[in-house]
Order: C-alpha cells, then sequence, then structure tokens
C-alpha cells in the first residue's frame, strides 16, 4: 500500500504498519530515521521512492501524489517543461528554496506531504486543496505525533489507546462515511483539506493553518464563452499530464467523463469494468475503436464482492465502503502500463451532482421531481442541508443518532465536522466537495491509487478553480462535459449514452425525460443493463457473504450494546432497497476495520 506514516516523539513501530503499506507487492519503500523522528514511505516508482526524503535548505521532504506543475490560471508552470526529469520530491524541494513552505499553496493537483524543519525543529504536514490524500494524526499523552495516511496504522501504534466515538460510529453506519476531519476513532482527526499542519517538536503545540477554501464566485457569462474556457483548460491539464515515453491506462465508462479524457490518446489501452458485456461496455469499446485506442474487457466474477472485502480491509479509512474498490483484483492487469487515468470527479465538480437543491413536481407527471430540479439552489437552513445529505438510521441501531448535530451555524457562517465555510451558500456548493472525502465513493479513488500510478484529470487545480465560476444554473441545467466533448469531437458526442439511449451531445433535460421514461417503462429493467457498477443485491442473495460475516462477528454486537444482531439478519435477508443496502455494507466495512486494528 503506498503512502505515508511516521511519529515524532516516540517509537516508530515501523514493524506494525508494513500490511499496510506493502498491497501488491511491488511497492518501493524508503525509511528516515532520527533520534525523535521517523518516516516510512512507499510509491509505486522506484526512482521516487529513491529520492525521497529530498534534502533542501535545512529540511527534509515527503511528498506523495500526483505533481503536475505550480501556479494559477494567469501564471502557471507545468513540471514537465520546466522540471526535466526531477521526481516529485526534488520538483517540491526546488520549490522549497524559491517560495518556502508557501509553495505548497500553489502546488498542482492532489498530494499528501511532510516536511521536517532542521532548524526550527517542527514538522509540517500538508494535503491539497481538497484533501483528496487525506493524512491521520492523534497526539498522544506524551506530546508525541503519529501521523499518516492509514487511519489504521495510527490506530495500531502501541501510543494511541483504542476508543470508538458513538456518535460518528452512528455516522459511518449510516451515510457511509464520517464528514470533515472526524473519524471514529476517538483522538484520531483528518487533516482539514488546504492545510498545513505544524508540530512544535520543543513543546508538542500543534497549530493549524488553513491555505485555501473554495468559494462560490458566479461569472455572469453565457454558457459557450464558459465551454470554450473549459475546452482550453482540459487541453493545458491533458497536455501536463501525457508524456511520450509512458505508456497509459484509461478507465473507460459509456459516460461522456472518461470518453472525453480518450479523445487525448491514441494507441493506449482503455479498460471496462463490469459483470456481463452489457450495453457500458459496447458503448466503450465502440469509444475505444473511434479513438484508436485498444480495448481490454476487465469481468468481475460473482464473487469478486466478497473477496473484494477482505482484500481492502487494509486500506479503508471510516469515509467509504468496500462495494466502492472495484478496481481491487486487477492490478496485474494495470501493471503493465506506468500510468492509469481516470475521469472521476468530473461531475461533482461540473455538473452539480453534489449541490442539493430543491426538486419541482408536477401534479400530472407521476414523480416528475426526478426530471426537474430547481436553477437557483438555494440552502435556506441547516435543516435543507441535513435533509438532502442523510438517509433514515439504520434499522439495527439502538442509538438516538443526529447529523444534525455535525452542522453549526455562527453569524452567517458555516461549520460541518470541523470544517468551515463562509456561509450557507458556500456550504450548499462545497459540503460535498471539501473534503473530497465527504464524498463516499473516495475508496474507488483510493483503491486504484494502491494499484498503479494515477492521474485524475478532474482534481488538477484549474478545473477545481474553474468550477468556483460555473454558475449553479448551468452545473444543474446543463451538462458542460458533454458541450466540450461536442465540441471536441462530434463524432464522439454523436455516441449514445446508455442510461438514455440518447446521443451525448443532446440536452440534459434530454437526457433526463429519456432516463425516466425508460425506467418507467420498463425499457431499461435495471441498472445492470446498462451500468458498470455490480449488481448488491443479487449478489448478496445469491453468495450469502453477509449473513456469513455478521454471524461470524456476533460478538462484536455485545461490545457494541448498541447494534442489534437480529434486526441485522432481518435487513440482509428482506431489504434490498437503497440505502438499506448501503447501511449493510458500511457494517460489513466496520467489521473488517475493527477486526484489522483489533486483531
Amino acid at each position: 500500500m503506498v503512502g505515508i506514516y511516521g511519529t515524532i516523539g516516540t517509537s516508530n513501530e515501523f514493524d506494525k504498519v508494513n500490511e499496510h503499506f506493502f498491497f501488491t507487492g511491488d511497492e518501493h519503500s524508503t525509511k528516515y530515521e532520527d533520534k525523535d523522528r521517523g518516516i516510512h514511505a512507499t510509491f509505486h516508482d522506484k526512482k521516487e521512492a529513491r529520492s525521497q526524503p529530498t534534502e533542501a535548505k535545512n529540511i527534509h521532504l515527503f511528498i506523495w501524489g500526483e505533481i503536475c506543475g505550480y501556479g494559477d490560471f494567469n501564471n502557471y508552470e507545468s513540471m514537465k517543461d520546466i522540471a526535466g526529469k526531477l521526481t516529485d520530491a526534488q520538483y517540491c524541494g526546488r520549490l522549497y528554496q524559491k517560495h518556502g513552505i508557501d509553495f505548497i499553496k500553489k502546488l498542482n493537483s492532489n498530494f499528501a506531504g511532510v516536511i521536517f524543519n532542521n532548524e526550527t525543529s517542527k514538522t509540517h504536514i500538508f494535503t491539497d486543496r481538497l484533501g483528496s490524500r487525506p493524512i491521520y494524526y492523534t497526539k498522544t499523552s506524551n506530546n508525541s505525533l503519529i501521523f499518516s495516511t492509514s487511519l489504521q496504522a495510527v490506530a495500531r501504534h502501541s501510543d494511541y489507546d483504542i476508543r470508538f466515538d458513538k456518535d460518528f460510529l452512528c455516522q459511518y453506519l449510516t451515510i457511509y462515511r464520517v464528514l470533515g476531519v472526524y473519524t471514529p476513532l476517538k483522538d484520531i482527526k483528518k487533516l482539514h483539506p488546504g492545510s498545513i499542519l505544524t508540530f512544535d517538536h520543543k513543546n508538542g503545540k500543534i497549530t493549524q493553518r488553513v491555505y485555501w477554501k473554495p468559494e462560490y464566485k458566479p461569472l455572469d457569462k453565457n454558457f459557450q464563452f464558459l465551454v470554450d474556457w473549459l475546452s482550453k483548460i482540459l487541453d493545458d491539464v491533458m497536455g501536463d499530464r501525457l508524456e511520450k515515453d509512458r505508456d497509459y491506462g484509461l478507465l473507460l465508462s459509456g459516460g461522456a467523463d472518461s470518453r472525453i479524457i480518450a479523445n487525448y490518446l491514441e494507441g493506449e489501452t482503455v479498460f471496462h469494468m463490469n459483470e456481463t458485456f452489457n450495453d457500458d461496455a459496447k458503448i466503450a469499446k465502440k469509444v475505444a475503436k473511434l479513438t484508436g485506442n485498444k480495448f481490454e474487457f476487465l469481468k468481475r466474477e460473482k464473487n469478486y464482492l466478497p473477496k473484494s472485502l477482505s482484500a481492502v480491509a487494509p486500506l479503508m479509512n471510516f469515509n467509504s465502503t468496500f462495494v466502492y474498490a472495484t478496481s481491487i483484483g486487477f492490478w496485474k492487469e494495470f501493471t503493465k502500463l506506468d500510468t492509469i487515468i481516470c475521469g472521476q470527479y468530473a461531475d461533482t465538480l461540473l455538473l452539480g451532482n453534489s449541490l442539493p437543491s430543491e426538486k419541482i413536481s408536477l401534479p400530472f407527471i407521476r414523480a416528475s421531481e426526478k426530471l426537474l430540479r430547481n436553477p437557483f439552489p438555494k440552502i435556506k437552513n441547516v435543516k435543507t442541508f441535513i435533509n438532502y445529505v442523510n438517509q433514515h438510521n439504520p434499522k439495527y441501531i439502538n442509538f438516538d443518532f443526529e447529523l444534525k448535530k455535525s452542522v453549526f451555524i455562527d453569524n452567517d457562517k458555516a461549520e460541518l465536522n470541523g470544517i468551515s465555510y463562509q456561509n450557507l451558500e458556500n456550504l450548499s456548493h462545497y459540503g460535498l466537495v471539501y473534503p473530497i472525502t465527504n464524498k463516499n465513493s473516495i475508496l474507488f479513488y483510493e483503491g486504484l491509487n494502491q494499484n498503479i500510478e494515477t492521474s485524475y484529470p478532474f482534481l488538477d487545480n484549474r478545473i477545481i478553480e474553474f468550477s468556483q465560476y460555473l454558475l449553479a444554473k448551468y452545473k444543474l441545467k446543463r451538462d458542460i462535459v458533454k458541450n466540450v466533448l461536442h465540441q471536441k469531437n462530434k463524432n464522439l458526442s454523436k455516441i449514445i449514452i446508455p442510461a438514455t439511449l440518447q446521443p451525448a451531445y443532446r440536452h440534459r433535460f434530454i437526457h433526463r425525460l429519456a432516463a425516466f421514461f425508460q425506467l418507467n417503462l420498463n425499457i431499461v429493467k435495471n441498472h445492470m443493463d446498462v451500468g458498470s457498477w455490480p449488481n448488491y443485491t443479487e449478489i448478496m442473495k445469491e453468495t450469502g457473504y453477509a449473513e456469513k460475516i455478521i454471524n461470524e462477528n456476533k460478538k462484536l454486537f455485545n461490545d457494541f450494546d448498541f447494534l442489534d444482531f437480529d434486526e441485522t439478519l432481518k435487513m440482509v435477508k428482506k431489504e434490498k432497497s437503497y440505502p438499506d443496502q448501503s447501511q449493510i455494507h458500511s457494517l460489513l466495512s466496520f467489521f473488517k476495520i475493527y477486526n484489522k486494528i483489533i486483531l
């Protein structure tokens, strides 16, 4: 497992965390130790591992992630253009010499890092703007610090006393992640996104500086202007990421997000993961042929999901459930290449999929709220946000858990589990984006990172910046990604989207209308006919794995007396609907994490 683990002021206990940092067996590690500090860092790239820590100006620097460049819209330098064959750490060392610790503010794109300052006896721990590679940390009773990109690695240190917070554990079981900076493990927090945490070795004092926050600042320009702008940004973003001497792979679905990336590739391998060669797979193959890329179908067998639960157990950090780690098991296919590219988070940042808004119902069209959304969303109060995020409490919880306790409003400022937003409007736009771990699909991203070096174009700082200028009505009513696709390759945009059977270039409302009538007229029987996600209900029913795991962990229902064993079994046997099945997934994930930490 690639990532970072470190201790200050206590024994490093590297031997306890090996399982969490050697996932495929092909990783390359590096260690640094002195009298009171220790770092264990693991990478896919041998050259990167050998270059760390990088020494510059009285510091030792570690960085793990995808580094593409430095700057902003007005003054940007691509690492590829100016750094030659420097590793990420060497490039960051050069930036530190020039800009000091503030280089982190404009570093692009997703990363986690540590700097030991030998002159000041301080350690700086930092992460990117959206906290996409979170660092977990705890300060112990003897003023030592334990931190890691793996929550479980922190919890297994002998200086940490394992205790669970009932409220945050129930939050995880209910909505499949813990929002903000908290975790279900008491005294272990997640580093605030877009921040630098400083630990003073001399007195054990922790200070934290937030260097970036998202701000909704819509630009009053017509839609075509924004399409042209995003198109140019995407050219620059992909230009940063593609090198002639590397072999790339792309995760390709039948949708537009990955299709637009395929347009930049030629002669590379595109992968489609699925249980059957359904319409989604057929469209992906068609896109691969049209763009001149090689198509490879990765079939998930029926036992794939229960097997993945055990496989991903060391990776889980209470911010997602095992069902999202759908790339686990295919690392041998991926590692034939240098980098896998993924179009994840385009919909999150650019299409308003994480933007709460009112649904509009028409009395003469049944279930019309699935079609219509208010183009001018407003979070009127905390309740409207909570209603959007929350699910009903799992039937197996005998505890009065309330998500609303996690949100506070003070002088029009909003705070969600330790993350502050300028106002309710910004909470509306970024409550499920900042940090990105507030999206419960984060384990897909984290699992892929463990397979191979990855590239996420839509997590580039320039696209994150652009998303702040995009009017809410365009996020909700239009599809800017499909419009950019149509501008770049009209043949690709003429290919249908499997879920709607409509060409990609059609207006977003047409796609919604088509999807609505297909489902209601049973043209599409279920998502398995068109999607690339597993059929969770059928797998749970056919394999019986959920009931088996629950019975194996019956003792835990006594240890956590607010969990009801009988109600859990009833849910497994009877309930087939969302969110009930997802709340079973979160419980199974909890069992696996608990056993990994304790045993």
